[in-house]
């Protein structure tokens, strides 16, 4: 179930009710952008910044799309992408404690175990900006420990990735190809990033 509960067409925000709970989603409208609010945070994003009540339903996600697209045409046909900044400015500037700590629980349980760095980066940075937890140290901590997760385990993935690569090409290394075997090249260069260096200890 997809419910639009409320729209600012001349940005394109929305938020959106589905069975996992009420979202704030910005464009360009994939699952993975997806912000946990609460349903305060909706009232106050129709009283204070100009979003409109909606109450439409959808029975996939393309019509909920196609329909937010449509509106958004009819009312700024020059519409631009919305940036990381706009989204921290906008919206969690007003949001209260409770919905920030919901958006780190979703960038903490959702979004570092599916890898999804960016959107966790785009969500925290944002937050790390409102004057309010920088003034909270329990949330300025956890904030900020999570974006040093976020690179960790990116640099981790980074690393994994260059120790998993395919055995290289003998035009890369022709001489020792022929004297010692690709493969055992290929070996010693997983053990050095193993020991992480190039000097073996009997």
């Amino acid at each position: 179930m997809l419910r639009l509960i409320a729209l600012a067409p001349e940005d394109g925000w929305a938020c959106i009710e589905t069975d996992k709970g009420t979202f704030l989603l910005r464009p360009p409208y994939v699952r993975d952008s997806l912000v946990p609010i609460s349903g305060s945070t909706v009232e106050n994003c129709v009283s204070a910044h100009g979003f409109l009540s909606e109450d439409v339903t959808f029975s996939d996600w393309q019509g909920l799309v196609r329909h937010l697209r449509q509106r958004i045409e009819e009312c700024r046909p020059d519409r631009r992408a919305v940036s990381t900044r706009e989204l921290g400015n906008k919206f969690f500037a007003s949001a209260s404690p409770d919905d920030l700590d919901a958006a780190l629980n979703y960038v903490e349980n959702e979004l570092l175990p599916q890898q999804s760095w960016s959107h966790a980066q785009a969500i925290l940075t944002a937050v790390l900006r409102i004057p309010l937890v920088r003034q909270n140290d329990s949330l300025y901590d956890r904030a900020t420990r999570l974006l040093e997760d976020v690179t960790r385990q990116q640099q981790e993935h980074a690393r994994q990735k260059l120790l998993g690569s395919s055995v290289p090409d003998e035009s890369v290394s022709p001489l020792a190809d022929l004297k010692y075997g690709a493969k055992s090249l290929y070996e010693y260069a997983r053990g050095v990033g193993a020991r992480r260096t190039m000097f073996t200890f009997a």
